[in-house]
């Protein structure tokens, strides 16, 4: 007989719901010994819990939207150092630099803060899981940008 409180009952049916459909494990539960009233109300709670696949599943999409949107401001921050007059100045790439970083500290503050409440969680753990590849992508701008500067400035002498 297992322990036939509402919290064991619940992360039994949490452990064993991918290999069981409710009814079987119902059965097994009440065969168990457990009280049918906690048994079903136990059901009717993991019943309503969302579930975590769907969650994530709502994720990613917002995930590449955020990273689309970094990427358009890394590419408008290279062409504008490209594009300025007399090219690159050290003080340009100072500033984008911490134009950037600030973008990149706030996605990620916010995202903390999002996935505090139910209905922006979503948007919180996108602006989260966006945050790794988004400095991945800024390291290959960046890369890209030298390799640019190095080709125009052979091409100078």
């Amino acid at each position: 007989m297992i322990d036939s409180s509402l919290e064991t009952i619940l992360a039994y049916l949490r452990e064993h719901s991918g290999l069981y459909t409710l009814a079987e494990l119902r059965e097994r539960l009440l065969r168990d010994g457990c009280d049918p009233a906690t048994v079903d109300r136990a059901i009717a709670v993991f019943q309503e819990q969302p579930d975590p696949l769907e969650d994530n599943q709502l994720v990613w999409p917002k995930t590449l939207v955020v990273m689309a949107v970094n990427a358009v401001l890394m590419a408008v921050a290279v062409e504008g150092l490209i594009s300025g007059p007399g090219g690159p100045r050290d003080d340009h790439l100072k500033l984008i630099g911490v134009l950037l970083s600030i973008v990149g500290g706030g996605e990620l503050l916010v995202g903390i803060v999002l996935t505090q409440r139910e209905e922006s969680r979503a948007w919180g753990r996108a602006l989260g899981c966006a945050f790794l590849p988004s400095i991945g992508l800024g390291i290959l701008a960046v890369c890209g940008l030298c390799v640019y500067l190095f080709n125009q400035g052979m091409r100078g002498h």
